[in-house]
């Protein structure tokens, strides 16, 4: 190996630093942008009608509470592993008794 290319391949670039501005400013854009995805959740779902919201379990009154239980990252439910499920194509052929 020659010498310039041993140079450039143990040559490493420092990390890049924010300024703190940037930093803020990145926060309060996140912000306001979850609070849009939560507007615009509440919206979409308060268009639907009463049977429809019957169907997937919830009252108009429950929308608001949903919406910001889902967007809360510590209060997310943890995703339990779902059942399998198996089809009866799925199943071993069961000789006739």
């Amino acid at each position: 190996m020659s010498v310039c290319e041993h140079r450039l391949s143990t040559v490493r670039q420092a990390p890049v630093r924010h300024k703190p501005r940037v930093t803020v400013a990145q926060l309060f854009l996140h912000a306001v942008q979850q609070w849009w995805q939560r507007r615009k959740a509440i919206q979409e779902l308060q268009r639907l009608d009463d049977r429809l919201l019957k169907d997937i379990g919830l009252t108009r009154n429950d929308i608001p509470r949903m919406v910001e239980e889902l967007s809360k990252p510590s209060r997310r439910r943890k995703t339990e592993s779902p059942a399998t499920v198996s089809s009866p194509a799925d199943r071993p052929l069961q000789e006739a008794a």
